[in-house]
């Protein structure tokens, strides 16, 4: 069963200035809220930085 929402862990996350801006921009042309912009931005980052230290052969 999934956890709700309400349920997730909480993280405060400090930005530098203009950033939330920058991402509320991205959400909005993903057609996503800011908090489901930066968990898709955190797993692509995750995926990607996996990718790169396991190349295929």
């Amino acid at each position: 069963m999934h956890k709700r929402v309400q349920d997730w862990d909480r993280l405060v996350l400090r930005v530098p200035d203009g950033m939330r801006e920058e991402l509320e921009e991205l959400a909005a042309e993903d057609c996503r809220p800011l908090n489901g912009e930066l968990i898709w931005l955190l797993k692509s980052g995750i995926a990607a930085r996996k990718a790169a230290s396991n190349p295929v052969v």
